[in-house]
């Protein structure tokens, strides 16, 4: 499947992808920031690929002017309440403080709210990771759990909290928003 909006294509994960995707995930530009931390294997990275059931699961490659530079998710739905816990990072250090990773964001929460129909969707942040809670925050997501505890909070967000939230962001982009075209 592939996702085109606001100049942004986000493409399903394949098996040819994993590699870079582990290569990524092991860098101290994304490690850090992950709540599991430990250096990953070629042959987990390959384990974990193949046990991912699909219709839980959307894994997509974030690619900007045909350049692969991250991955977004939105994984674990729960069909029943209509919930799913989204995620990114990018593997691109050129790309990190950029506005891409905000345009994968705006591509991914549309499609779960308008493709996929979800209702709420979740997300586990490190608490110190400001700049991240803050833009959350300016999505529309609100924090349902910080345990004193743990390293990470928990935020969450409705279909229509993220819709009036995204408005102006979205407004802002208009001259840059492409038709969002989703192909099978």
């Amino acid at each position: 499947m592939k996702i085109h909006s606001y100049g942004i294509v986000l493409e399903s994960l394949c098996e040819e992808d994993i590699e870079m995707v582990r290569l990524w995930r092991n860098s101290e530009l994304v490690r850090p920031y992950m709540h599991y931390q430990e250096h990953i294997e070629a042959n987990a990275q390959k384990e974990w690929f193949k046990k991912l059931e699909l219709k839980n699961n959307y894994y997509f490659i974030i690619s900007y002017n045909g350049c692969k530079l991250g991955l977004i998710h939105v994984k674990e739905i729960d069909w029943q309440t209509s919930c799913g816990e989204a995620g990114i990072f990018i593997g691109l250090p050129e790309f990190s403080n950029t506005l891409v990773p905000v345009l994968a964001t705006l591509t991914l929460m549309d499609f779960a709210f308008q493709t996929l129909k979800l209702q709420k969707l979740k997300a586990k942040i490190l608490r110190d990771n400001l700049k991240v809670i803050k833009f959350n925050l300016a999505l529309g997501y609100r924090s349902v759990s910080i345990n004193s505890e743990q390293s990470y909070a928990y935020y969450e967000v409705t279909s229509n909290e993220y819709d009036s939230a995204s408005k102006e962001m979205k407004s802002s982009l208009g001259k840059m928003e492409a038709p969002f075209k989703l192909e099978p």
